[in-house]
């Protein structure tokens, strides 16, 4: 699992200002149903999630590749455990009652075999019964209504503005997902730095993931994100997976 966000890490927080993290929280809540759980978050970002998490009643263990988003999530709380980890490898001494993986992270282990593994290290990560809960992109959907280009204005501080120019592509061929970000950063009205960032996900199919799974997890639950309604395939962009470790 490759670590990017090395330069947006900076801006990460402002970018994504208006992501509803605590309504997402909630709703991993309402799946997990018990609180004063123990919740390994894999891909944590910034530690949003995580903050929200801990004032559900959680305990969190959350770890990131990135060595600057866990910089910036340990500056936001002291009782949460951030660590700089590959979530593809980490082995915990202690095991968790759920690990979660938000905001598409499954996506970012490019490979069937990546998949797998992670889905074993998973496994040793979990109590017996233990839940694994992430959201992925759908594949069908996103065939169905590629995205578009978009364009996001945020305000950073007094008279320092950033524009990001986001542009997708998909290979049907491998699956690939490709998020090319690029940057801009004005004081008042003149350019004083840009950059670009590229996200390279991998959009598995259900079937692909059931076979990185089965041996390994049970009781699968696919929903359409942030709701318990059933997956629409051709029409739901954004799902959710539960499963239970064997």
């Amino acid at each position: 699992m490759n670590s990017t966000f090395a330069k947006y890490a900076k801006y990460y927080d402002k970018i994504y200002l208006d992501k509803p993290y605590e309504e997402e929280s909630k709703y991993i809540s309402r799946i997990l149903k018990k609180k004063n759980l123990r919740i390994l978050e894999v891909g944590c970002g910034s530690g949003e999630h995580a903050l929200k998490f801990n004032n559900l009643g959680y305990k969190i263990t959350a770890i990131d590749s990135s060595k600057q988003m866990i910089l910036i999530a340990k500056k936001k709380s002291q009782k949460i455990k951030f660590l700089n980890r590959d979530g593809l490898y980490y082995r915990s001494k202690e095991k968790f009652d759920a690990i979660i993986l938000l905001f598409h992270v499954i996506n970012f282990f490019k490979t069937l075999k990546e998949l797998k593994y992670f889905f074993i290290t998973a496994s040793y990560n979990l109590k017996k019964d233990g839940l694994l809960i992430c959201d992925f992109i759908n594949i069908n959907a996103l065939k169905k209504f590629p995205p578009a280009k978009e364009i996001k204005t945020v305000i950073l501080k007094k008279e320092l503005s950033l524009v990001r120019k986001t542009f997708p592509s998909f290979n049907k061929s491998t699956g690939i997902f490709t998020i090319k970000f690029e940057i801009l950063i004005y004081k008042l009205k003149l350019l004083i730095d840009n950059f670009f960032e590229i996200h390279r996900l991998r959009l598995h199919t259900i079937d692909e993931m059931k076979k990185s799974y089965g041996n390994y997890f049970k009781q699968p639950r696919i929903y359409k994100w942030l709701t318990f309604n059933k997956l629409q395939e051709n029409i739901d962009w954004n799902a959710t997976l539960v499963i239970k470790k064997k």
